[in-house]
Parts: structure tokens; C-alpha cells; sequence
């Protein structure tokens, strides 16, 4: 399931311009000045060398193995133009690399722009295409006096996997498909969980929330309107609730064993009515106010309700002064 934020790789370069690194691309990781052979100018060999003779420049790389491949390519391509490159690996996650930057420990490292547009200068956007990212990141590195080299042809994609079991077991074909599940467990790096192109995203765009919330979302932008605990009356871990529309209003069972009625607007959460219909009888160590939950969806039919928990199946009449 891919996640559509495409990051391409730009290398953050505090004292080398642009057409540096692009000139270098291709070279080997030759730190010799000029190559061997007659008829050259002095003029040639140092338009082709022209980091000879100048400070030694230090490129950082985050703590993945992709990260360390970047940082060997960028290293060797500097090289190749006479360069002096003292490559230092695995600093650590985008916040602790960034430090090493503006610190000065460091003098460029390989970056993701939408990573660095999230993170780094928490631009919480969903922006048009991947060249609209690098032009929102290249400006916001200057605004800080740092430049960066122009993005990669290459892209990488933040993706979500599962495997195919569970995918067709739960019919999950997009991000959004996981709202439909009552709870489901996801395994990340520890930023993965803070981050807007992570978990954080993953709420703020697709409703996926992991607190018990009920939120109203803008369909064209993901942009929220509100939220509210007041279904759950509780931060809940992995809420949940049910809803199905009738007329102007919604029947909405929660995961506490209530029927709550309610209009829903972009205005907010309107609660008509509530009552408790069963008891909540699957043990559920998360959460902190009930032991228990209740996470059979209702049945509805010729105003009436069907519903069950693990010991029994009961049904109440909806219509009017029963």
C-alpha cells in the first residue's frame, strides 16, 4: 500500500555549490588530482580538479544502509574532482544528523526532501508533485544560508506493507483500508511514530487514528475540522465504533456496549441520545477505564437491532414508543 509521498534525495552542501556534486557524478573513488596521459593544460586539469588544494569537506550520513550508500557515492564523486572527503556514518536519525549540520560537525549529508520539509522545518503539507517538495526545501535551506544540490532522478516512496494473507483476509488495497480494521498492529523506526510522513500522516490524512478519537476530515485535503473523545468518554487505545446512517442522524455503536444517536457535521459531534444496550465482554489490556470491549458489529433490520457479545445475542426494538 503506497503511502503518495515521494521523496527524491538532495545532499545538503554548507560550503559547496550545486553544480559541484552534479559535476562529480560518475567519478571514482580515484583522489588522485589529474589523470595520466600528454597534452593537457594546466587550465584543463583544473577546470576537471576543482576541489584541489581546498579544505577538506566532511559528509555525515543517517543511520540506514541506504544512507551509508549515498554517502559513499557522494564521497566518491567529490573525490573524483579533487576533493579531500571524510566520510562520517551512521550519526543517527534525521533530527540528530541535522544537528551535526548546523553545529558545523558536519559540512553536507544526504536528505530526503519530504522528509526534510516534515521534519526538519515541520511543514505538515501535502504538496503537489516531488518537484514542488525540492523547491519548498531548496528555499527553506537558503532562509538557514545553506544550499543544496539539485534532487536525484531518482525517487524513493514511503510504502506500508502487509502481507498478502492478511491483505485479502481484511480487503486491504490502499492506506485508507485500515480504517475499516477494529485495531491492527504496525512496526516502524522509533521517529516513524511522530512523524507526518508516518503514523502522524497517517491520522491527520486518513483518519487512522491509534487514540480512540472521532475526527472530521476535509475529503479534498485531509485536513482535520475536528476531533473529539466524547463517543468513547475516554482517550482509548484502538477505539472503536460503528455507524450507520438514518435520515439526518447516525446510529453509532461504540465499543463500550452503547448506542449513541448523533448528527455529525462540520460544525462538530451532536449527541442526541445514548444507552447502554450489552456488556462489554472481551478482555482487552489496553484500555485504561473498561477491562473489557465490545467489538461485534450490530445488525439492523425492520426497526430493530440485533447484537451480541461472547455470551449471549439480544435484540431491541428501535421504533418509536416501544
Amino acid at each position: 500500500m503506497t503511502v503518495p509521498r515521494t521523496r527524491p534525495l538532495l545532499a545538503l552542501l554548507a560550503l559547496l555549490v550545486a553544480a559541484l556534486v552534479a559535476a562529480g557524478c560518475g567519478g571514482d573513488d580515484n583522489s588522485s588530482s589529474s589523470s595520466g596521459g600528454g597534452g593537457g593544460s594546466s587550465s584543463s586539469a583544473s577546470a576537471d580538479q576543482p576541489g584541489k588544494g581546498k579544505p577538506a569537506i566532511t559528509i555525515g550520513t543517517k543511520d540506514f544502509t541506504e544512507e551509508f550508500v549515498l554517502g559513499e557515492l557522494y564521497a566518491r564523486a567529490l573525490r573524483a574532482k579533487g576533493y579531500k572527503v571524510n566520510l562520517k556514518r551512521n550519526i543517527g536519525a534525521t533530527e540528530i544528523v541535522d544537528k551535526a549540520l548546523t553545529s558545523k560537525q558536519i559540512d553536507a549529508y544526504p536528505e530526503y526532501t519530504g522528509v526534510a520539509l516534515a521534519v526538519t522545518f515541520g511543514k505538515n503539507v501535502l504538496t503537489k508533485s516531488a518537484e514542488d517538495t525540492a523547491q519548498r526545501v531548496k528555499k527553506l535551506y537558503e532562509q538557514r544560508g545553506q544550499v543544496v544540490s539539485d534532487a536525484t532522478p531518482f525517487q524513493d516512496v514511503d510504502a506500508v506493507a502487509a502481507t498478502k494473507t492478511f491483505a485479502e483476509k481484511n480487503n486491504l488495497t490502499s492506506v485508507p483500508d485500515l480504517k475499516k480494521l477494529p485495531s491492527f498492529t504496525i512496526g516502524a523506526r522509533p521517529e516513524f511514530k511522530s512523524r507526518f510522513t508516518g503514523l502522524k500522516g497517517m491520522q491527520d490524512v486518513y483518519g487512522i487514528d491509534n487514540d480512540g478519537q472521532l475526527r472530521c476530515l476535509e475529503i479534498a485535503t485531509g485536513k482535520e475540522i475536528w476531533k473529539t473523545e466524547a463517543l468513547l468518554k475516554e482517550r482509548a487505545m484502538y477505539g472503536t465504533a460503528f455507524f450507520v446512517r438514518n435520515g439526518d442522524r447516525y446510529f453509532i455503536n461504540n465499543d463500550r456496549g452503547e448506542l449513541v444517536i448523533a448528527k455529525l457535521s462540520p460544525q462538530g459531534f451532536n449527541e442526541i441520545d445514548r444507552t447502554r444496550l450489552l456488556e462489554p465482554t472481551h478482555p482487552y489490556v489496553r484500555r485504561r477505564q473498561l477491562p473489557n470491549v465490545l467489538w461485534s458489529h450490530p445488525a439492523y433490520a425492520n426497526k430493530h437491532i440485533v447484537i451480541r457479545n461472547d455470551r449471549e445475542i439480544v435484540r431491541f426494538s428501535l421504533a418509536s414508543g416501544s
